[in-house]
């Protein structure tokens, strides 16, 4: 017999780890370590959980769809699970005894987890939800707070449902952020950013841009998108009804006439609108007539005569059947009056009316007994109008007189003179001239000739010194000068 002790042989009910196969393997299944925990290897339980801490952190912190974190975090998953069966399997075929305490905590473990990603991704859903249903209302406000309340832990679990909150949070900045932009143009803009935007949800950001493209006068691309607004979003006919109705409000509303003028224009020549732009428009078009009349008063009162006057004439060919044509046409007459009393004025007192006579209807008509006033031009200063004949102001003129000197006329006499016992002859021609008498009212000629006046051989003559035959135009005393306009006064 030998002396050696016997041994006896390995337990086969019991792998060489120590620890439930079930156990360890479900509780590395979890991606905390529990498995290496049961069979009492505390470091590598701490790096699985290392491991896991950041695959986790970088999941829920990488923005986008990071599927490569997601491949490790399932290899890390795997390789856990597979090292975990591999240090548990058994030395021989017969098949180990459970340990019950290990499956029950880690089943607990596995059923925690499950219920706390359920629970997660449940909440995520339904923030997001609640969110979008505030969004689609218009209220972006309380959709953001319900936004803020994702976690990146809702991210792990619900990573699209996250994304898409994400997403809609974006939009909603936007669109509260075009909101609060006090410059209707500006807000526009940001407006339409939202509009594109695929998160976009609010069909009133429709309307509401279209009234901000309407105060900053952007008329044509304000009734675009309410036309838009319809093809796109046929539950928001109300809105853009208010939206037109508002605006036409607004149009009467502390601005002048003349401030909406070419608005009113614009906006009541449209055609082929659909009824929610259609029906406002008709519903407010008795006033535009007043608003066009009392616009060209207010100019003609501001002496914007030229601008009134064209005014006056778009409310007779716009509103021809209106009760008060007649009285716009004897108002755009008495306009008429006041531009061409402006231009008849300018010529008068620029010196220009004898090149270019202009028509003031407004003046005295030329009639009745003489003297007639007149505006003179050409008159030596050395000569006194007779009493009668000058006239103060643009409107007591009848005529304006347009005298010429032409200079020497026609041979009249040779005279005589003695000086210092030498014999000195002088040619005497008459004075020359042209006369134009203008109608004021009419700005047409009535008189246009040419005349002449002067008395030769005055009793005294000085000569030039070496001039002893000179050639002179004949002088005229006030009788004969005020003769020449005989014809008209």
């Amino acid at each position: 017999m030998s002396d050696r002790p016997e041994t006896s042989p390995p337990d086969p009910t019991h792998p060489p780890s120590g620890g439930d196969r079930l156990a360890v393997v479900l509780g590395n299944a979890t991606l905390l370590g529990i498995g290496y925990l049961f069979l009492g290897r505390s470091a590598l339980a701490g790096w699985a959980v290392v491991g896991t801490c950041i695959a986790g952190v970088g999941l829920a912190l990488t923005p986008g769809q990071p599927w490569w974190i997601v491949v490790v975090l399932g290899l890390w998953w795997m390789a856990m699970v597979v090292h975990a069966s591999f240090l548990t399997r058994p030395v021989t075929g017969s098949p180990a005894r459970p340990v019950l305490w290990q499956r029950i905590v880690a089943t607990s473990v596995v059923v925690l987890l499950a219920t706390t990603g359920l629970v997660l991704r449940t909440e995520a859903q339904r923030l997001v939800d609640d969110a979008g249903r505030s969004h689609a209302a218009g209220n972006c406000t309380t959709a953001s707070a319900t936004l803020y309340r994702l976690h990146p832990w809702h991210s792990v679990v619900a990573r699209t449902t996250v994304l898409d909150g994400r997403a809609e949070l974006e939009a909603c900045g936007v669109l509260l952020d075009a909101l609060a932009q006090g410059e209707p143009a500006t807000a526009a803009v940001r407006l339409q950013t939202y509009l594109d935007h695929p998160s976009a949800a609010w069909e009133g950001a429709g309307p509401e841009r279209a009234e901000r493209l309407l105060a900053a006068g952007s008329l044509s691309a304000g009734f675009e998108q309410l036309h838009t607004t319809l093809s796109s979003a046929p539950d928001q006919s109300g809105a853009v009804r208010k939206v037109v109705e508002t605006f036409l409000a607004d149009l009467g509303d502390g601005k002048s006439p003349c401030e909406v003028l070419e608005t009113d224009e614009w906006v009541h020549d449209r055609k082929d609108d659909p009824p929610e732009l259609a029906e406002p428009i008709a519903a407010v078009a008795d006033e535009v007539p007043e608003r066009v009349l009392a616009c060209a008063r207010e100019q003609a009162k501001a002496d914007q005569l030229t601008e009134a006057s064209a005014t006056y004439e778009q409310f007779l060919d716009r509103f021809g059947d209106h009760k008060k044509v007649r009285t716009a046409r004897n108002e755009q007459y008495d306009v008429g009056t006041a531009i061409q009393r402006a231009e008849a004025l300018a010529a008068l007192t620029g010196n220009s009316y004898c090149e270019d006579p202009v028509p003031y209807r407004g003046a005295p008509a030329y009639a009745g007994s003489d003297p007639h006033k007149a505006w003179w031009f050409g008159i030596p200063e050395s000569r006194t109008l007779p009493s009668g004949w000058e006239a103060r102001d643009i409107d007591e003129a009848e005529l304006v007189v347009c005298l010429h000197d032409a200079g020497r006329g026609s041979y009249q006499a040779t005279c005589q003179y003695t000086a210092e016992d030498a014999l000195l002859t002088a040619r005497f021609h008459a004075w020359k001239f042209r006369i134009t008498a203008y109608s004021l009212r009419t700005g047409k000629a009535m008189e246009r000739y040419t005349t002449e006046i002067g008395d030769p051989c005055p009793e005294f003559y000085f000569f030039d010194a070496g001039d002893n035959t000179p050639t002179v135009t004949s002088g005229a005393d006030d009788k004969s000068f005020w003769s020449m306009f005989d014809r008209f006064q």
